[in-house]
């Protein structure tokens, strides 16, 4: 719920969990925002103080459990630093690449008591390309002739998938989505052209292989957008490669020859916002060809039987409204979308 809660309203998820099972429960949710950039704020019941190191009952090693898929994992051993902790735990989630932070609570000390001032919350400002960075980006829309922007990752707002989208429709400019990734883009747009990763069509792989441009904005082209990076291997292709990530230590961003924008999603997108085509584009018909060829492979065929799918999803596709808000058992499953 605490990650359904981030994904839909924008803002910081909350869940609370006991030692022992509880905090083994949420290591699934904690990988979860950790992949797919999601801000969450984890608060685990801890021992007493007095009895860590002696296998008291659930006692486990916070840090050694949680420490290589989160942003940070916090104790508070003193009462009084709770307003600061919790704080800085709460920016640190949304910062950069947004993701989880642990914060464990020692059992005796939410029983101390302790005069402590609140905080305010640690505020930080947007992260906007300089003009540098937009200056390259132009400068590869003006050498291409089969570009292909991927849109991707975490941290993005309604405001800024629109001014992506518009962007993108203003220079003709073929988009795909990267796994996990379907409501970056409405899927009526011109520019709309699939999704890669699990269940892709050879026609997005082909249009990735043979681009000589690869935009990823959020995405850092990582294994499932490139199948294990065979269709964008890490040496020894010919595109030209930009990608727009949040954090300079972005894992997935494998490809050394990349040109990388340091920047937050919300504050790249409003960079683009006026951005125009200095002269008419080169890769309109084949956008145009892409998104044709991509709604044919959308129209499901008749697979007989009892129950088919395929029709029970059309079906919903034209029934319900566009703020339907569909949720599934694995993500697999939305291929489905």
């Amino acid at each position: 719920m605490a990650d359904a809660h981030a994904r839909i309203t924008g803002k910081t998820g909350v869940f609370m969990v006991t030692r022992g099972p509880g905090a083994a429960n949420a290591m699934v949710a904690l990988h979860t925002a950790w992949q797919d950039s999601v801000p969450l704020v984890l608060f685990v019941g801890l021992i007493p103080r007095a009895e860590t190191y002696r296998e008291s009952f659930q006692e486990f090693d916070l840090n050694g459990w949680f420490g290589t898929t989160t942003k940070g994992v916090f104790q508070i051993e003193h009462a009084e630093r709770i307003p600061e902790i919790v704080s800085r735990a709460f920016a640190l989630a949304r910062t950069g690449r947004p993701g989880p932070v642990v914060i464990g609570l020692p059992e005796d000390m939410l029983r101390d008591r302790v005069q402590a001032q609140a905080v305010e919350p640690i505020r930080t400002l947007q992260s906007v390309p300089g003009q540098d960075a937009i200056a390259q980006l132009e400068h590869l829309l003006a050498i291409a002739l089969k570009p292909l922007v991927i849109l991707g990752g975490g941290g993005w707002t309604p405001q800024a998938t629109r001014q992506i989208q518009h962007w993108a429709e203003r220079y003709e400019l073929p988009v795909a989505v990267d796994f996990n990734c379907m409501d970056l883009i409405d899927h009526r747009s011109p520019s709309y052209i699939g999704s890669l990763g699990y269940g892709r069509s050879q026609i997005m792989a082909d249009a990735l292989q043979n681009a000589d441009v690869v935009i990823g904005i959020g995405s850092p082209l990582g294994d499932i957008v490139t199948d294990s990076w065979a269709l964008l291997p890490v040496q020894g292709h010919a595109a030209k490669l930009l990608t727009v990530v949040p954090d300079s230590d972005c894992l997935g961003a494998m490809h050394p020859q990349a040109l990388r924008i340091i920047a937050d999603m919300p504050g790249f997108a409003s960079a683009l916002a006026t951005l125009t085509p200095s002269s008419p584009v080169r890769w309109g018909d084949r956008t145009r060809g892409l998104r044709e060829a991509g709604e044919r492979y959308r129209q499901p065929p008749n697979l007989g039987g009892d129950i088919d799918l395929n029709i029970i999803f059309e079906h919903l596709q034209r029934s319900l409204p566009d703020d339907a808000i569909g949720t599934w058992g694995a993500g697999n499953h939305a291929g489905w979308a």
